[in-house]
């Protein structure tokens, strides 16, 4: 296939651990590269990282507004973790932005009661 026909890929890690912890941001995004002359082979591929708990961490010091990151306004829209504490900051950050009930009861298996009672607390 000639390489203009090629669609572009990219890979999206979301990780419930550290994983660059020499890093400090939650999201990461990596391409290929030269290792000496340090140029760019492709920007056919991308690979992303998404830390969960570094991304905990911002939104609990109010370093990132779910309003403006768009990072976390995509992460909401997925059933991101089976840990309790992460998926319970999504939920918050879900109802605080005003996702509609339905869509968090089925992302977080809570019953739309059960959703309301928590967005009117």
């Amino acid at each position: 296939m000639d390489h203009g026909e090629l669609c572009k890929t990219i890979t999206i890690n979301i990780v419930n651990f550290r994983y660059l912890s020499h890093m400090h941001d939650y999201h990461s995004t990596f391409q290929l590269y030269e290792r000496e002359q340090k140029l760019l082979l492709t920007d056919m591929l991308e690979i992303h990282f998404m830390e969960l708990p570094k991304l905990l961490i911002k939104w609990r010091n109010r370093e990132v507004d779910p309003r403006e990151d768009q990072l976390v306004r995509w992460l909401l829209l997925l059933e991101a973790s089976e840990d309790e504490e992460i998926t319970q900051v999504l939920e918050e950050i879900a109802m605080q932005e005003g996702i509609d009930s339905k869509i968090i009861s089925k992302l977080t298996g809570l019953t739309i009661e059960e959703v309301e009672k928590l967005r009117y607390q």
